[in-house]
């Protein structure tokens, strides 16, 4: 493979412009979201994490119980109904992450 040249470079900051262009405000919101969730998730350090969440002012009255009924996938059977069973049985906790990577 050929080293990418100083041209090259040039090239991909136009080609870095134009598909930037045509994004949405969905679009960079998500793609925001991604990068953001990546970084804290796999990169950051704890004290990150924390000095994020204390500059962003989320609390613990914040955030919701989960439901695990209505927000979990990894009790249902398999014909798509909660199972406390099931549930047990793979001995989830239903932690976002599973859903997110």
């Amino acid at each position: 493979m050929k080293p990418i040249t100083n041209t090259d470079y040039d090239k991909l900051e136009l080609a870095i412009d134009r598909y930037v262009d045509g994004l949405d405000i969905d679009d960079l919101i998500q793609i925001v979201t991604d990068d953001l969730w990546t970084y804290y998730r796999k990169s950051a350090s704890s004290d990150e994490v924390k000095e994020f969440i204390d500059n962003m002012q989320v609390t613990d009255e914040d955030v919701e119980p989960m439901n695990k009924e209505q927000d979990c996938t990894c009790g249902l059977d398999e014909n798509g109904q909660w199972s406390d069973e099931v549930f047990d049985r793979f001995g989830c906790d239903c932690d976002e992450e599973q859903e997110r990577e």
